[in-house]
């Protein structure tokens, strides 16, 4: 069974720019990026990025890395793709292609696929029985981290 975390970025796992200071985003980010690594490790998922930052970056030998017409972001998003790959390298497999939802019923199409995307944009609207959409605002929280878990962990049986 492969099992999928689709993951969003901004106001999600990264917390708004005029919401806090940035030495306290970039800390809240790297508990997310811990937490979800903690659940690959324990479930065997492997993460594929559904944000915007997807319009901007490319997944390269496991490692993400700016298209080269992006040149190489400002300073801000520099620091934030070298967290990303000091965290998430080697669990994600993939980058959006700037749809979430196209990226995620493609990925649903797959056959024995768990997927769970956390979004703090509503997803509810794809409704499979092999996928569930959690909103994440700011922080994956202990309960979320349960029942991501949960729903990873759990056995679809065709008839």
């Amino acid at each position: 069974m492969n099992k999928i975390i689709c993951f969003d970025i901004d106001d999600c796992i990264l917390p708004h720019y005029n919401m806090l200071p940035k030495k306290h985003r970039l800390q809240i980010f790297k508990l997310n990026l811990e937490r979800l690594v903690h659940l690959c490790q324990q479930t065997g998922a492997k993460l594929f990025m559904t944000s915007s930052w997807g319009m901007i970056l490319k997944l390269d030998n496991g490692y993400l890395t700016f298209k080269d017409e992006f040149d190489y972001g400002d300073e801000f998003e520099q620091e934030v793709v070298e967290i990303m790959n000091s965290y998430l390298q080697p669990y994600i497999i993939g980058v959006s292609c700037g749809d979430r939802r196209e990226d995620i019923k493609i990925l649903l199409l797959q056959e024995n696929t768990l997927i769970v995307a956390i979004d703090d944009m509503d997803l509810s609207d794809i409704e499979r029985d092999n996928f569930k959409y959690i909103k994440v605002e700011t922080m994956i929280t202990d309960r979320q981290l349960r029942y991501i878990k949960k729903n990873l962990n759990k056995i679809i049986i065709k008839d």
